[in-house]
């Protein structure tokens, strides 16, 4: 990693917004990647997390780190799109689910799954089932992206399968879950076509539904 990369992704953990935006304005101009700029503002908040696992920062440090992330993701969208090319994947309903307000990761995949191709209808917090079912009928939608980072909030990615089928609708659409909590065994309990750990392996997933 270049050493401008290295001040993004060390500004970031720091909370700096406007120097990140700087930097990442200068990095463009030196014709850096913007994928690879977007690859250390996402180190930048596995590293967070790391820390925060160690119980070496506190919630006000996360969150003001995760705030200059997404504002410079927002930032660096434009260049993402431009660099992907036009290609049109599919359109993809993402949200976190209801009960949970947690963004971060789910910000980042909605990034990263635009930067691919997909067509993304990013819900929010707060989802409710009958807002994704609702979402994905208006949107057209060949994915539905159910993202949960509570214990308490895993259940509510199975009513959202559950009101698919009930609603005998479920064969239309792929569900992807993801999230802290979430792994490979509760996707397969709850019937969701898919399970990725992070951005990079939505992406690949989400690929992989649509060619299927």
């Amino acid at each position: 990693m270049s050493d401008l990369l290295l001040s993004i992704k060390e500004a970031v953990i720091e909370g700096e917004e406007d120097q990140v935006i700087s930097l990442v304005e200068s990095a463009l101009k030196e014709g850096t990647e913007a994928r690879a700029i977007l690859d250390a503002l996402s180190e930048s908040m596995l590293e967070i997390g790391e820390r925060w696992n160690r119980n070496d920062i506190f919630i006000p440090e996360v969150m003001g780190a995760a705030d200059v992330f997404q504002k410079a993701a927002t930032f660096l969208e434009p260049q993402l799109l431009a660099g992907g090319g036009q290609q049109k994947l599919g359109t993809i309903v993402l949200g976190t689910v209801q009960g949970d307000l947690h963004n971060l990761g789910k910000n980042l995949v909605a990034v990263m799954l635009r930067t691919a191709g997909f067509n993304v209808v990013d819900l929010g917090v707060n989802v409710s089932a009958q807002q994704f079912l609702e979402a994905a009928a208006q949107h057209q939608a060949s994915i539905i992206g159910l993202s949960a980072l509570l214990t308490t909030t895993m259940m509510e990615q199975k009513k959202v399968i559950d009101l698919l089928t009930e609603t005998g609708v479920r064969s239309k659409y792929k569900v992807m879950v993801g999230g802290a909590p979430i792994s490979q065994k509760w996707s397969d309990e709850i019937g969701s076509d898919g399970y990725a750990r992070n951005a990079g392996e939505a992406v690949e997933l989400a690929r992989k539904l649509i060619a299927a």
